[in-house]
């Protein structure tokens, strides 16, 4: 086995979500394989060297092989985990890959493009402020909704063209009024408290991609309402369907990979905390308070 400070060592974090802490809300009794199912689920890690082994696959370290209700996708063989080569020496090996979310949304779920203008919701995030980047080169106009003033700023230097504070205006009102008749694309991560405004800002034919629920999950929706507001499309993706093979995932990581070796998108990392911190992370997360990516690290 490597040691410390061989360049073979892989780094492992941990990238808690806000699915975690509800999918912990929804069951109060999560027995203990449950909470290792939560914890590993967004488990990766980076190394500068090749894997020993040729194999694409290979599992993650112990703590995850002892969850036998880990769910990958079925990326992998032995139900764990992928492996992936990296131009430029790097090797990326992931639980579930959720840097990809971002580029699933972006150049697949609803391809932007110069003649579109998306509205993304919690643009001061860790995926928001990705969302952004991404949206900007492919020459989409892109308007964000946050709260404060700080985040505002943090939207603004990832590329947002229009910064919208929804603690003092109403985000659906405002993108009416700096588009003709409403926004190509709304991604929302919000949920509940979001939906039905981001319904009622779409342009006629405009989609509405639901890709969290960070307030709380949508109720189920007549399909006359989309109707009634200009034949509007719905779409609740889920990653592994945007990664089906090796293949596609290995497509989108490059891409990413290489879009990051150059500079052209940044990964903010708001905090990193110890393991026996988890708890915070979670507090911190479920707050709304972050301002990119929060790190624990075993």
């Amino acid at each position: 086995m490597a040691g410390e400070g061989d360049p073979a060592t892989t780094r492992w974090f941990l990238g808690p979500g806000h699915a975690d802490h509800l999918d912990a809300a929804n069951d109060h009794t999560v027995r203990p394989e449950q909470l290792l199912r939560l914890l590993t689920r967004r488990l990766f890690g980076y190394r500068a060297a090749p894997p020993p082994e040729e194999s694409p696959f290979a599992p993650v370290p112990d703590l995850a092989r002892s969850a036998p209700t880990i769910d990958n996708g079925g990326l992998s063989p032995d139900g764990l985990t992928c492996r992936l080569t990296i131009r430029r020496g790097v090797y990326w090996d992931s639980q579930r890959p959720r840097e990809v979310t971002a580029h699933d949304l972006v150049r697949s779920t609803f391809p932007q493009g110069p003649d579109h203008t998306g509205l993304i919701h919690a643009g001061a995030g860790g995926v928001g402020q990705l969302l952004i980047q991404l949206a900007q080169h492919t020459g989409a106009r892109v308007l964000t909704t946050v709260s404060t003033a700080e985040k505002a700023e943090l939207a603004k230097q990832a590329g947002a063209d229009e910064v919208i504070r929804y603690t003092e205006v109403d985000f659906a009102e405002e993108g009416d009024r700096l588009t003709d008749d409403g926004v190509d694309v709304v991604y929302d991560s919000v949920g509940v408290d979001t939906f039905d405004r981001s319904l009622s800002c779409l342009r006629p034919r405009g989609y509405l991609v639901l890709f969290g629920q960070s307030s709380g999950a949508v109720e189920p929706l007549d399909p006359q309402r989309l109707a009634a507001g200009g034949s509007l499309f719905l779409t609740r993706p889920t990653l592994f369907d945007h990664i089906a093979t090796p293949d596609e995932l290995r497509q989108r990581a490059v891409e990413l990979f290489d879009a990051l070796a150059d500079d052209s998108l940044r990964v903010r990392i708001d905090r990193r905390l110890p393991l026996a911190e988890a708890a915070e992370a979670h507090r911190y997360i479920e707050g709304r308070g972050t301002r990119g990516k929060v790190l624990l690290l075993p």
